[in-house]
């Protein structure tokens, strides 16, 4: 997946959830390396489609454009 901007959403496997939304625990080098090992698989399971420019507003917005 390429940058959409500089903060891009995180991919979490549901062993990383706890750790990684927890404001107690203080993240570290080893934190984000196991949370981005674990959206390895995740990310390989996402897709992505042209659709058409926004107009309007219902499921339309997500329906793929043929190219």
């Amino acid at each position: 997946m390429r940058p959409l901007r500089d903060r891009m959403p995180v991919f979490l496997a549901d062993e990383c959830v706890g750790k990684w939304i927890d404001p107690y625990f203080t993240g570290d080098h080893a934190l984000v390396q196991a949370v981005s090992a674990a959206a390895a698989p995740l990310a390989d399971d996402l897709f992505a489609y042209p659709v058409a420019p926004l107009s309007g507003d219902g499921p339309n917005l997500i329906r793929a454009i043929s190219r």
